[in-house]
């Protein structure tokens, strides 16, 4: 009868030691930092970034940008009326260039002309001296 001794002796002996190893195993570390918590804010930050360089792409340009790009526009006409004139020895009757001419007004007569362009409020004219005014008016 020794023997179921022994063995409920070995039972509890065993269950002890199994209970006394469980309690001296060290918790599992955790991460320092979890990655789903980083690449979360990294991609907020990227949609972030792109969503101002979108949104500053679909701005109209400022007045003065408008300004600057017409009187790019007028010089341009002015050289092909010159140009025009050099060749045929008189100023032509209509602006030379289609393209320029819809977006420029070209007004002559015998002892010069004058180009006038407006967009977005903003009119910049030119004499043939090449003297420029501009006129920032009220947004259309």
């Amino acid at each position: 009868m020794s023997e179921p001794n022994d063995l409920s002796n070995l039972i509890q002996q065993a269950e002890k030691t199994a209970h006394s190893q469980a309690e001296a195993k060290p918790a599992p570390k955790s991460k320092p930092l979890p990655w789903r918590m980083i690449f979360s804010v990294l991609l907020a930050g990227v949609i972030a970034y792109a969503g101002t360089k979108v949104s500053a792409g679909l701005s109209p340009p400022s007045q003065k940008e408008v300004a600057h790009d017409l009187e790019a526009v007028l010089d341009r006409a002015h050289d092909v009326i010159e140009t025009a004139k050099a060749e045929s020895g008189e100023l032509p009757e209509a602006l030379p260039n289609a393209a320029l001419a819809s977006v420029v007004e070209y007004e002559h007569d015998r002892t010069g002309y004058q180009l006038t362009a407006t967009i977005m409020g903003v009119k910049v004219t030119m004499e043939r001296s090449g003297r420029k005014t501009t006129d920032m008016g009220e947004k259309q």
